[in-house]
C-alpha cells in the first residue's frame, strides 16, 4: 500500500471541495540518462494540459499503459520511444495538488492520429503505448549469469561441477535479490531493488534451496538452450512456484515480496456511504468452482524406468471429508466430482528435484492454496485511490 499525504487521503474519500473531485495526474517522459525531460502533467486549476487520457494496467505477471495527448500544435517530439514515465495519480487538495506514485513505464510505441467529424475542425493527437517492468524487463531480457567471476554469458551449461555462479546454496529470496540487485541491474544499467522480506514470509521462500550445492537442482536455467533462452520473468515465476508469495512491481524500480493471507488486515476499507470513509461506486462478487480439487506431485526420477521415486497429495477439505495430510487417500463428499492434477514431466507437477514424499506434499499444498486462493473473486469500482497496490488486502463494507 502507498503512503499518501493526508490532504490526499481526505480528498479521495470526501473530495475536495466537499462532494468533488479534481482529478492532478503528474506525467513526465524522461529520458535513460535522466537529461531530458517533457512534462505533460495535468493540472486541473489550468487550461493549457495537453493530457486527454490515461490507462495504468496491472497485473500478476504483465503491465501496460496508454497516454493520449493533444498536438494540435505539433509540439511534441515525433520520437520518444525508450523514454519512460513515472506517473503520479493525484488530486487537488486543501494543500495543493499531492500524488500517489506509480510503477514505472516505457514508451514502446508512438503514433499520431489526425481527423475528425465531417466539416468540423480536425484535430490531431498523439499516442503512447506503454509496458511496464514485466513486459518491458522481466518478460524480454534473457538471463545471464556469472559463469566465473569475471564472465557474464547467457548460461546454457554449467560448468563440470554443475556450479552456477552468484546463486548456489541461496535460498528463493537470497536468489530473487541477487538477479534483481545485481545481474538484472548490471544488464540493463537500471538500479532495480528488492524490498526486505520482512512479514512476508510463507516458511518457504526463505528456507527452500532450488540450486543447492549439493544434491539435486530444483531449478535448470536455459535448459532448452540454444534454441531457447529463458527471460528473468520465466525464472522468478518458475522460483515463486515453489512457495505461496507474489512479486509486485513498486515505483522507483523497487519490488516487494508479498505472502497473500486470509489473516491479513484489511490495507484498504471501501464503503457504501461516503459518510463512512472512501466509498466504492459498484462492488461485484464472484465465485468459482474448485477444479481440479486433488493435486498429486511426483518427485525424483528412476534412471532405469523413468518412472518417479516419490509423490505427494493435496485434497480440497471441502471437497473431501476427513482428510489429514500425509494420507494418500480421501473419499469425496463434495457437489461437484473428483477432479485430478497429476504430475507430467513437461510441467510443474513433476519436480524431479523433490527427494522425498514430504517435499511433494508440501508442493501439492503450496499448488492447492494458490487454486483456492482463486475461488473468491471481488470487482470493485471506486474514486480514485493511489493507495492501491496489487495484492493489497481490501474489505468492503456495504450497509445497502
Amino acid at each position: 500500500m502507498n503512503s499518501l499525504h493526508d490532504d490526499l487521503l481526505t480528498a479521495q474519500a470526501a473530495g475536495y471541495p466537499t462532494g468533488g473531485y479534481s482529478p492532478a495526474l503528474q506525467c513526465i517522459f524522461t529520458s535513460k540518462d535522466g537529461g531530458t525531460t517533457y512534462d505533460y502533467s495535468s493540472d486541473p486549476t489550468a487550461t493549457t494540459s495537453k493530457l486527454i487520457y490515461v490507462q495504468q494496467t496491472q497485473e500478476k505477471y504483465g503491465d501496460s499503459g496508454v497516454i493520449l495527448l493533444q498536438n494540435n500544435d505539433r509540439s511534441v517530439p515525433t520520437d520518444l520511444t525508450g523514454y519512460y514515465v513515472d506517473l503520479g495519480w493525484g488530486l487537488n487538495t486543501a494543500s495543493g495538488l499531492k500524488y500517489g506514485t506509480a510503477p514505472r513505464m516505457w514508451v514502446m510505441h508512438q503514433g499520431d492520429i489526425s481527423g475528425g467529424p465531417k466539416n468540423a475542425k480536425r484535430e490531431i493527437y498523439t499516442q503512447f503505448s506503454m509496458v511496464g517492468v514485466w513486459g518491458c524487463v522481466l518478460n524480454t531480457q534473457p538471463v545471464k549469469l556469472p559463469s566465473s567471476p569475471s564472465t557474464t554469458i547467457p548460461l546454457y551449461r554449467y560448468d563440470e561441477s554443475n556450479y552456477i555462479w552468484g546463486i548456489m546454496g541461496k535460498t528463493i529470496y537470497d536468489v530473487l535479490e541477487y538477479l534483481i540487485e545485481t545481474t538484472l541491474s548490471i544488464q540493463t544499467g537500471l538500479a532495480f531493488t528488492l524490498d526486505a522480506l520482512g512479514t512476508q514470509d510463507d516458511g518457504q521462500i526463505s528456507t527452500v534451496v532450488p540450486f543447492p550445492a549439493d544434491g539435486d537442482l530444483l531449478r535448470h536455467i536455459n535448459a532448452d538452450s540454444p534454441w531457447y533462452f529463458q527471460t528473468y520473468g520465466d525464472l522468478i515465476i518458475s522460483l515463486l512456484k515453489l512457495t505461496k508469495c507474489v512479486l509486485v512491481p513498486r515505483a522507483g524500480l523497487a519490488f516487494k515480496i508479498v505472502y497473500p493471507q486470509a489473516s491479513d488486515e484489511a490495507d484498504e476499507t471501501y464503503y457504501s456511504s461516503v459518510a463512512d470513509g472512501h466509498p466504492f461506486y459498484e462492488v461485484e462478487h464472484r465465485r468459482l468452482n474448485m477444479s481440479p480439487n486433488h493435486i498429486e506431485i511426483f518427485g525424483g526420477l528412476d534412471e532405469v524406468t523413468g518412472l518417479p521415486t516419490v509423490s505427494g497429495h493435496w485434497f480440497d477439505t471441502d471437497h473431501y471429508s476427513g482428510w489429514v495430510s500425509p494420507a494418500e487417500t480421501a473419499t469425496y463428499t463434495g457437489d461437484f466430482m473428483p477432479v485430478q492434477a497429476l504430475g507430467a514431466t513437461n510441467g510443474e507437477l513433476w519436480e524431479t528435484g523433490f527427494q522425498s514424499d514430504a517435499e511433494c506434499r508440501t508442493r501439492a499444498a503450496e499448488l492447492g492454496w494458490q487454486l483456492k486462493d482463486q475461488i473468491l473473486g471481488t470487482r470493485v469500482v471506486v474514486p480514485m485511490d493511489a493507495r492501491v497496490e496489487p495484492y493489497d488486502r481490501v474489505r468492503i463494507e456495504d450497509s445497502i
